[in-house]
């Protein structure tokens, strides 16, 4: 049979462990920040895919000269000229509607 020494050493260890276990997911569950956001200005609209309908290829400017190529299918189309919000994302960026 252990000591009481021993189990409470044991005791505490677990204790210890628990805490920085909880801590620790305290740490590193953040909640998700929302897509960063830019505007940009539509410069050129081509026909999409032809297996997708409604789907339109868009050319964005920003403001600090990037160019994005977007395929997206839109509820209210724009036109060359408009500006537009930006969903970026590592991969891409979307048209947010």
């Amino acid at each position: 049979m252990p000591s009481r020494t021993s189990i409470r050493f044991r005791f505490k260890a677990a204790a210890a462990l628990g805490a920085v276990l909880v801590l620790f997911g305290c740490a590193t569950s953040r909640p998700s920040s929302p897509a960063p956001e830019e505007s940009a200005i539509v410069t050129g609209i081509a026909s999409g895919r032809a297996s997708v309908a409604g789907e339109k290829s868009y050319v964005l400017r920003t403001a600090g000269g990037r160019v994005y190529f977007v395929s997206q299918v839109l509820r209210k189309p724009v036109k060359e000229g408009d500006f537009v919000a930006l969903e970026l994302a590592p991969n891409g960026a979307r048209i947010r509607e």
